[in-house]
């Protein structure tokens, strides 16, 4: 996805910032780091701000990080008998499918994935959101 990741905690929530020019290679090596840092820091709440992050990926790229991201995920909530994380990303068109695609395909996967434009939907989702709801 990207160059340049910082990860923090800000009030219960992951904030994972990325950067640079998308390439699928690179986005899955970063969903990889994002993953051990919600295993560090024991994140049940994920924002992936991917505003700074330029691209247009194709529809297969989009599948193939939603699918990769998917299974990567539920590698580690299983491993770590782990509860639903809350995945929200935010980034733009082209960036971001306006459509959907790969929220659709994670969401397909049984991930708990919504992708905003704007960070303060994102984490009014996170602090609202859960299962049932």
């Amino acid at each position: 996805m990207a160059r340049d990741l910082k990860c923090e905690m800000q009030g219960g929530v992951l904030v994972a910032r990325v950067s640079g020019d998308f390439a699928l290679d690179q986005s899955c090596n970063t969903f990889l780091e994002i993953l051990k840092a919600m295993d560090i820091y024991k994140a049940d709440k994920v924002l992936v701000d991917c505003l700074q992050v330029r691209g247009a990926p194709s529809t297969m790229e989009r599948f193939s990080y939603a699918k990769f991201g998917s299974d990567e995920l539920w590698k580690l909530l299983l491993a770590k008998n782990l509860e639903e994380v809350q995945l929200a990303y935010v980034g733009t068109d082209p960036l971001m499918d306006k459509d959907h695609f790969g929220q659709t395909v994670a969401t397909n996967r049984g991930v708990n994935v919504k992708t905003f434009d704007n960070v303060a939907a994102a984490i009014s989702w996170l602090g609202t959101h859960s299962k049932g709801k």
